[in-house]
């Protein structure tokens, strides 16, 4: 685990990175499929990466419905989670 993210966290390709952090995921969860999806803007998101999804293919934007892209979920920061402890 220590040697895995030390390689994520040297590296300096997005691709290797998002490809990694999607595999580690899918066989902690056991499942043969995954995506990771990204906000590109209000009304679509960017499929970063994909395995096993049919239909679904790398760097293609989805338009999203209304209302399923919000943007107005609010960001917590550090220092307020501190603050509530």
């Amino acid at each position: 685990m220590l040697d895995t993210s030390r390689l994520l966290i040297e590296s300096y390709d997005p691709d290797f990175v998002l490809n990694n952090l999607l595999l580690i995921t899918m066989g902690k969860l056991l499942t043969p499929k995954g995506a990771i999806l990204l906000r590109h803007d209000p009304q679509s998101l960017y499929v970063a990466k994909a395995k096993g999804m049919r239909g679904i293919k790398e760097k293609e934007h989805i338009p999203c419905a209304e209302n399923e892209c919000k943007t107005d979920v609010p960001i917590i920061s550090v220092n307020e989670f501190d603050a509530d402890k």
